[in-house]
């Protein structure tokens, strides 16, 4: 249901769009794609090892363009990281999410940091 609502989401231009239970979701865009990227903390498992006092984030991106579909991708990070995600998608393209700041600053509402970009 999420998912659906934020692929309905994508064609009005939001650049930030909060939800509750403090999940963060970043739309940005690369060419025809668009992406979103969910943020939210995660208490489960796996435990991801993380720097007492920050959150684990659980990262979820997907991809659309022209009704061609990349990811979903999930993937769990230590706030205080900022290395990049990458996934595979339609016709041996490669998407790409990184922060200047960190996860954790992200998950905290600062889209404006995260960088989305797709190759071929």
């Amino acid at each position: 249901m999420l998912r659906k609502s934020l692929y309905a989401s994508l064609g009005l231009g939001l650049v930030f769009l909060a939800l509750p239970a403090q999940a963060t979701t970043c739309i940005k865009t690369d060419n025809c794609w668009t992406s979103a990227t969910e943020l939210q903390p995660f208490n489960g498992t796996p435990t991801v090892l993380c720097i007492i006092g920050h959150p684990v984030v659980r990262i979820e991106s997907w991809a659309e363009c022209n009704s061609k579909l990349a990811g979903p991708s999930v993937t769990l990070k230590c706030g205080v990281q900022s290395d990049s995600i990458s996934y595979s998608g339609a016709h041996g393209t490669t998407h790409t999410i990184s922060t200047s700041s960190n996860w954790e600053t992200v998950m905290g509402g600062a889209c404006g940091d995260l960088s989305y970009d797709v190759t071929n």
